[in-house]
């Protein structure tokens, strides 16, 4: 009746009794969800709707449907540490190599973007590598973290990293120049830049 007649807060105080009374988990839980989707679909507060779903973790530590909720709804509030902290928890849970790997770059993207956090970024990007050493979507971001950060000699290892899974010949001889160019304008040694130039022309 309430829902039918939009009395969504109401609904909430109804489900809320179920989640005070406690009787049983399955219950309480069921009915936090309820609770959730009621504020993100209805009254639009994710704000709230994160808050019933991180009641659920203290109920069941663990829970993925919880996990992934809270992970939405945050995103929608735009509480993207809670986000990050969601992502590391499913993370820990997550057993499949790949989907772990697209958590983890998930989680990266989500550092170096709306966080503006590099080096937690980083700290994920070589997790990714720790798991596939040949991603090069991992390997770029790498590059690209310690080029805006100006860390010229981390730069040029990373560069060394991603040349070991480049295969065209074109390809390699580019980075190998860019290489070149960081040795020559950013670091400031053109003997060690010339070594690059002439490997890239080699190639």
């Amino acid at each position: 009746l309430y829902a039918a007649a939009g009395r969504w807060r109401d609904l909430v105080e109804v489900q809320q009794r179920v989640v005070d009374a406690n009787t049983n988990n399955a219950r309480a839980i069921a009915a936090l969800f309820k609770i959730g989707a009621i504020y993100e679909d209805h009254l639009e507060e994710p704000g709230s709707a994160v808050h019933a779903y991180k009641k659920i973790h203290e109920l069941e530590a663990g829970h993925l449907g919880a996990i992934q909720a809270t992970q939405v709804a945050a995103e929608r509030a735009k509480s993207f540490e809670v986000v990050l902290e969601m992502l590391e928890r499913e993370i820990e849970l997550t057993k499949e190599r790949e989907t772990k790997i697209s958590l983890l770059c998930r989680a990266a993207t989500l550092a170096e973007g709306p966080l503006e956090s590099p080096d937690e970024a980083l700290a994920r990007l070589v997790r990714v590598l720790e798991l596939e050493p040949s991603n090069r979507e991992a390997l770029r971001s790498v590059r690209r973290i310690h080029r805006g950060q100006g860390r010229w000699e981390e730069l040029l290892k990373a560069y060394e990293a991603e040349l070991a899974y480049v295969e065209e010949p074109l390809d390699k001889a580019q980075l190998v120049f860019e290489m070149g160019e960081i040795c020559e304008h950013r670091i400031g040694e053109v003997d060690r830049a010339e070594t690059f130039y002439l490997r890239a022309l080699s190639l």
